[in-house]
């Protein structure tokens, strides 16, 4: 009787204790989730008064080429996504060779009645320990090996191209960090004339030089933060000192000895038979799910067991093993799947031919309209240093002749950013040209993995 009596009580006190344990976490829960949004609330607005008081005050920091492309290599997001999925690739590689590897199975486990908790002892809590060993089906396990070994390749490809990207946008950075530093030039030539010369009837073409200043200045800071987002750098004052890289395709012949498949472009072929050989790989494995799925496996004794004597432990080894099929009333024999996979391999191998057409007629069109902005440079220019060996005597001259400037410097510009594009658009696919870039940079390839 009081056995039973002592048992309800144990049951009864269990429950209070749950209730109000329950009851205790719900209201711990909220209170911490306040606490702790308020906590990230406080940084952003802290990190925020920061970047407000650096845009102001900031001291301009100068980089040169070297400088730049460490930074980057450092800390563009970009490149840490690409190296991310590179090393995800590497482990998913690596993945399918620990199934060879032995697993090892810890169990613990006490029992015992609510009214005797405080009796529990260690006699009380079982242990056991026990191995067993995978034999994949060889035909699969391979398929797996070679499937992880084409996801590195492509990764690998993927991560070059990222690499390509992000070093020609940092090209186009320099190219617009000098046009914006040839632009704050010409305008502080023009003021500081003006200035000298001074006239009462410049009230409103002042006032458009001055919008023009504010301008600039706009454009010099949208510049500055783009850098920053760039980099990776929040609150950062960039300035990009020196210049990049030369271009190699000052001379046309250069271009025209540009080869698809040899000296250019090979890096996009490698990646579209990538694509290719994974078309072929859906339908052979197609095919192998016809083939039944053959698992066998090695169990060893057990090697610790608290509750078993060391007289009653056996040395047998057992060899354990499943067929296993999965089959669909629709589809018996896979031959659906089989087509639909063939299918999509044939229209892979369509598209990568018409991608191919399409590229071949791009760098046709590229190579010929490199040649006319060449030409039309050349015209701007001489036009150019003849307006500016003009000699001006008035106010009034001087900004005729500073807006005439302007608008044909303006001009120049659109044609030498269009040619620049062009070269970029061939630069991404020259694979010479890459290959001695990171010869004589060999110092991007020694920066640790991100």
């Amino acid at each position: 009787m009081n056995m039973e009596r002592n048992s309800r009580m144990t049951l009864c006190l269990t429950r209070i204790f749950l209730f109000f344990y329950t009851f205790l976490l719900l209201s711990c829960t909220d209170k911490r989730l306040d606490n702790r949004l308020h906590l990230r609330k406080s940084s952003i607005t802290k990190n925020s008064a920061i970047l407000k008081k650096q845009l102001s005050t900031k001291e301009p920091t100068s980089l040169n080429w070297q400088q730049a492309s460490q930074l980057l290599f450092s800390n563009s997001l970009q490149i840490k996504q690409s190296q991310v999925q590179l090393n995800e690739a590497q482990k998913r590689n690596t993945q399918s060779l620990k199934r060879l590897l032995p697993s090892l199975a810890l169990s613990s486990q006490f029992s015992g009645s609510l009214t005797s908790l405080s009796d529990l002892t260690s006699d009380d809590l079982s242990r056991r320990i026990s191995t067993s060993f995978n034999i994949p089906n060889p035909i699969r396990f391979y398929g797996q090996l070679y499937q992880g070994s084409l996801g590195k390749v492509e990764a690998e490809i993927q991560h070059e191209i990222t690499k390509r990207q992000t070093l020609i946008r940092l090209m186009r950075y320099y190219d617009r960090s000098v046009a914006l530093a040839r632009s704050d030039q010409q305008h502080r030539n023009a003021l500081k004339k003006i200035e000298t010369l001074g006239s009462s009837s410049l009230g409103q073409n002042l006032i458009l030089f001055k919008q023009e200043a504010e301008n600039l200045k706009r454009r010099k800071l949208r510049h500055r933060l783009e850098l920053n987002r760039f980099f990776n750098t929040p609150g950062s004052h960039w300035v990009l000192s020196g210049s990049p890289p030369k271009l190699p395709y000052s001379k046309t012949a250069r271009i025209k000895n540009l080869t698809l498949g040899e000296n250019f472009g090979g890096i996009f072929i490698n990646q579209q038979a990538v694509t290719l050989e994974k078309a072929y790989l859906q339908v052979l494995s197609s095919r192998i799910n016809q083939i039944p799925n053959i698992n066998l496996g090695l169990s060893s004794p057990t090697l610790y067991d608290s509750e078993q004597s060391s007289s009653q432990s056996n040395d047998q080894i057992n060899l354990f093993g499943a067929l296993t099929k999965s089959i669909r009333v629709d589809d018996l024999l896979e031959k659906s799947s089989i087509k639909s996979a063939k299918q999509r391999r044939k229209l892979t191998e369509s598209l990568i031919l018409q991608r191919l057409e399409q590229e071949i007629s791009n760098f046709m069109l590229l190579s010929q309209q490199v040649s006319l902005n060449k030409k039309h440079l050349s015209f701007l220019s001489n036009k150019m240093s003849h307006l500016e060996s003009l000699e001006t005597e008035t106010a009034e001259s001087t900004i005729s002749k500073f807006k005439v400037i302007r608008k044909l410097s303006d001009e120049i510009k659109a044609v030498n950013q269009k040619q620049r594009q062009l070269y970029y658009q061939i630069l991404i696919g020259d694979d010479t040209y890459w290959q001695k870039f990171y010869s004589k940079h060999s110092y991007l390839l020694r920066l640790p993995a991100s």
